[in-house]
């Protein structure tokens, strides 16, 4: 299984390649969100069910649960702000009630950043005020996913879907009690429209992790394993910076991804080039051989 593999050969082989590449991840991800995905396409893949996420009842009950978790969190970012409350706006400890609140919900990584225009859609409809983005990152069972693509693995990632809509949901209501202006957006995007923001740029940008060359995003402690929420807000946070522990240069030896990709969605890249000049590679994949693998089976691995 290719995300297993991965979380195991990078964390084991991250401190060699740590000082291999100096460079700003942002800088190098030249494709804006609406480039990436247009409205229509966006549509397409929000609606999308892959086989084997909805043939159990468990399933069943937790994509219902997400299903209603979306609607809650829909009405909440409609909410008129109240305005008779200020006074945590003038706390100074922002950051630190964050953190005691993912702490208690089960979040052990979270980072913030500003909202980076070239990554938000067309469509994007939270306030011009909300500046920054607080991201989420949960981990699945490493177990449950061993055995991917199977029933098992489609409904670990379903029940971390539900967990972190349900971190964003939290988060959300609490800072809006305090007269925080702040939107939630949930990692399968809203019931009545899909995403706003795109989540692993700016997950990258707060220092989380990086891009592998499977296009994914690889956390520096948690492996590529994990979902991601984000809750943007008119906060004025601290910032985190975006780090590189290596990540683009290990993917530029291993390749072990591209040949066991089952759709080979991986197009192969002048490696040997782009490392002697070296240049971070910019990782592509085949959306269209991705997604087509991805809608046919329980998920994607080998």
């Amino acid at each position: 299984m290719i995300g297993s593999f991965l979380h195991e050969l990078f964390i084991e082989a991250g401190n060699f390649v740590r000082s291999l590449f100096h460079y700003n991840t942002l800088q190098n991800m030249t494709m804006t969100a609406q480039n990436m995905l247009n409205e229509g396409k966006q549509i397409e893949l929000a609606v999308i069910i892959p086989q084997g996420t909805n043939v159990t009842e468990e399933q069943n009950k937790i994509r219902e649960k997400i299903k209603k978790q979306q609607q809650v969190l829909d009405a909440l970012n409609q909410e008129d702000l109240r305005t008779d409350i200020n006074d945590f706006h003038q706390n100074n400890n922002w950051r630190e009630k964050i953190q005691t609140l993912l702490t208690e919900l089960g979040v052990k990584r979270f980072g913030i950043t500003g909202i980076n225009d070239d990554y938000t859609f067309k469509n994007s409809a939270f306030p011009s005020i909300e500046q920054n983005a607080i991201v989420v990152v949960l981990s699945m069972d490493y177990h449950k996913m061993q055995s991917v693509p199977s029933i098992e693995s489609a409904t670990e990632i379903l029940r971390l879907y539900y967990k972190v809509g349900e971190v964003v949901l939290q988060l959300t209501t609490y800072l809006k009690k305090h007269g925080i202006q702040t939107t939630g957006h949930h990692p399968l995007g809203s019931a009545s429209d899909y995403h706003h923001i795109l989540m692993p740029p700016h997950a990258m940008a707060a220092g989380l992790g990086e891009k592998g060359r499977t296009g994914l995003f690889i956390d520096h402690k948690l492996g590529p394993l994990v979902r991601l929420g984000i809750i943007t807000t008119s906060l004025d946070l601290e910032l985190d910076q975006p780090e590189n522990r290596g990540v683009n240069a290990f993917c530029h030896r291993c390749r072990y991804c591209v040949p066991n990709c089952p759709p080979r969605a991986l197009p192969p890249d002048k490696y040997l080039e782009s490392l002697r000049m070296g240049v971070p590679m910019k990782f592509t994949i085949d959306g269209d051989k991705c997604i087509k693998y991805f809608t046919k089976h329980f998920g994607c691995g080998k």
